[in-house]
């Protein structure tokens, strides 16, 4: 398109009607702006729809967000999987609550996690001591026990 436009004023130029010149003046100059609005619609396209798909929103609260199992020895169950304490699954709601495991919980594997949501283990009651992050298909484990758990999303 500029191409062409680049030679059709080279050509008109090569006239001496300065009305001929006059007119493609005038068609460069609202092509030019039809050019700026495209651009300038465009980039506000774009910037509405990242808004709208931000990576960084809070997940519905009955959503899944983590989906982990439990057990009672430090394998997750490899040896075998006697001591099998079951599956956890948080949602969106529970977001930065504290919970307590009512088991003697030594092992967690996290599957999968959604929202930009994480677990987050402890080795107390209250979430307070002995923080551990856990990543999808890690086995986290611990020689004493996991007191407590919250989920975090950013």
């Amino acid at each position: 398109m500029v191409l062409s436009l680049f030679v059709t004023i080279h050509q008109q130029s090569q006239l001496s009607n300065f009305n001929t010149r006059q007119h493609l003046l005038y068609t460069y100059r609202i092509t030019i702006s039809k050019m700026h609005f495209a651009v300038a619609f465009t980039t506000l396209t774009a910037l509405a729809m990242g808004v709208a798909a931000d990576p960084n929103s809070k997940p519905p609260p009955n959503a899944n967000v983590i989906s982990a199992r439990i057990w009672g020895d430090s394998d997750c169950g490899a040896k075998n999987n006697d001591h099998n304490l079951g599956e956890v699954t948080l949602h969106g709601d529970d977001d930065g609550k504290c919970s307590k495991f009512s088991d003697e919980v030594k092992s967690v594997k996290q599957y999968e996690h959604d929202y930009n949501c994480k677990l987050v283990l402890y080795s107390d009651k209250n979430c307070k001591r002995g923080k551990k992050d856990i990543k999808d298909g890690q086995c986290r484990a611990t020689s004493s026990h996991f007191g407590s758990y919250k989920v975090e999303c950013k």
